[in-house]
């Protein structure tokens, strides 16, 4: 149980987090988080799940882990990941144990389960705010892992007070005022400096060797991928992050 000082301590950040709505007001309350109980590792993200699969719009943690997020993304996780599946349709905080039980799991996900372990973030507790829009769902989640058990309790109780002022954070929040994790492979790179150059998608083709349809498709993920639109906004995007 939280005491009263950290109730109320906890309370003036969360205020502070909804009058400021920055990365930095949220990193403030996952600071506190774990100075309340010591984790490894903490994200707050906005997930879009369509026919086309997940995707990561906006993401930020306390704890630096940037060497996990981006083989996460690099070997496409979100698309596997039992937590993130599990947090789609349910409205309560849970711990991971309900959703990385290996009898259930497919062979991709044992193996994600295994790196998890690997790393010492196989306890986790997860909340997540779902939404539908249209053809897909929005979800807003926080999560908190690599504590001991004894602390998931504590950890749900958190996550109950603070992801409805995340998510109202993030709802009116450009997300260009956020980290956006989006990695590239070598073929959507090739693809987007080339059009950044101003050579057509037939113009690209013939240059890299492929057809006109095929960088198309890159294109498709990287707009996807970026959560953009056209040409300008990946090019713009890209060059911001560094991307190319």
């Amino acid at each position: 149980m939280l005491d009263i000082y950290a109730n109320k301590r906890l309370s003036e950040l969360c205020s502070d987090c909804l009058t400021k709505s920055t990365e930095k007001s949220i990193l403030a309350v996952l600071k506190y988080f774990e100075e309340i109980i010591s984790f490894k590792f903490s994200i707050v993200s906005k997930i879009i799940s369509d026919i086309d699969g997940k995707k990561i719009i906006i993401t930020t943690n306390h704890v630096d882990e940037s060497e996990w997020m981006n083989f996460y993304l690099e070997n496409d996780y979100i698309n596997i990941d039992p937590v993130i599946d599990y947090a789609l349709y349910n409205t309560s905080a849970f711990s991971w144990g309900k959703c990385l039980v290996l009898d259930k799991l497919n062979a991709e996900q044992k193996q994600y389960s295994l790196e998890l372990k690997k790393i010492g973030l196989e306890n986790g507790v997860t909340l997540a705010i779902q939404k539908k829009q249209s053809n897909q769902t929005v979800i807003t989640l926080c999560s908190l892992a690599g504590m001991n058990k004894n602390k998931n309790n504590i950890a749900k109780k958190l996550l109950y007070i603070a992801l409805p002022v995340f998510n109202n954070v993030l709802e009116k929040t450009d997300k260009n005022d956020f980290t956006v994790n989006v990695v590239l492979t070598k073929k959507e790179k090739e693809v987007l400096k080339w059009v950044s150059e101003g050579k057509t998608a037939w113009e690209t083709g013939k240059i890299m060797h492929i057809s006109e349809s095929t960088v198309k498709f890159h294109l498709k993920n990287i707009y996807r991928n970026m959560c953009v639109t056209n040409k300008g906004q990946a090019v713009a995007f890209a060059l911001k992050n560094r991307l190319i």
